[in-house]
């Protein structure tokens, strides 16, 4: 309930941005859009050609101007509601429902691989909102499974595996997040296509996602796997394993040589 109180938060702050930009700029846009539909229909027609370029202009200014707020509106909405889903993670994490600290120490494994590839700052951002959210879905899992100790019945692996897809289900109602939601989403595909949700493999798996999944398996071995937190040689062997079956190889190979600097 907390969660869809959230949500219905971000979208009245949506609707409420969008009332003031169009009240805003409404009568600008009406009356430049009048004396277009009148210079179309011959009315003005006597009117010296520097008014009926001016009436232009400033329809066309009005229009990019009445753009320009609705992004910035649409942005602000897209922060905020980030960071009510880092607060639902948090909640999570504070409930020890999941492992305090996963995102965070799994975005800053993240940030030395997209520091390795170069890739966009843009693209960095994302790839770092979704490390901090990866355990976002988990908060549409029954708590007890989550605390449940010992073997899960196939029907509980199904549910805490559908954690992905709920995840970026919410994300994907603010289009400034959607992105971040299709690497949540892919986030237990499996190199070899035999993961979830979708069966993707290889590099149709989006590269984030690729990411995502060795900075979070690397966290979780080194923090809380099985009876003793692995030390880092021994956690990259693991993943070493399981490269071009799990995990993209060429992404392991290059995690690795980060982490050993």
């Amino acid at each position: 309930m907390v969660w869809f109180g959230l949500v219905f938060l971000a979208a009245l702050s949506l609707v409420t941005v969008a009332a003031m930009l169009g009240h805003h700029w409404s009568t600008r846009v009406r009356s430049a859009t009048d004396a277009v539909i009148r210079l179309a229909a011959g009315e003005v027609a006597d009117a010296p050609a520097g008014g009926r370029e001016s009436e232009l202009q400033d329809l066309g200014a009005a229009l990019r101007e009445l753009e320009r707020g609705m992004q910035d509106g649409l942005q602000r909405v897209g922060e905020g509601y980030a960071a009510m889903a880092l607060q639902l993670v948090d909640g999570l994490e504070r409930r020890r429902l999941v492992p305090s600290g996963h995102g965070e120490r799994s975005a800053k494994l993240a940030a030395r691989l997209a520091e390795r590839l170069q890739l966009l700052p843009a693209d960095r951002q994302e790839l770092d909102l979704a490390c901090r959210l990866v355990d976002l879905g988990k908060a549409f899992v029954r708590p007890a499974l989550l605390q449940k100790q010992g073997p899960l019945s196939d029907a509980e692996l199904q549910s805490l595996h559908s954690h992905p897809v709920r995840a970026a289900e919410q994300l994907d109602c603010v289009p400034g997040l959607r992105r971040v939601g299709k690497t949540l989403r892919h986030q237990l595909e499996r190199y070899d296509g035999r993961g979830l949700p979708d069966g993707l493999r290889g590099e149709r798996i989006p590269l984030g996602s690729r990411i995502l999944a060795i900075a979070t398996a690397f966290d979780l071995l080194t923090t809380c796997a099985g009876e003793r937190p692995l030390e880092c040689n021994e956690a990259l062997e693991r993943i070493a394993k399981e490269r071009g079956e799990v995990f993209d190889p060429w992404l392991v190979d290059v995690f690795a040589e980060e982490v050993q600097k």
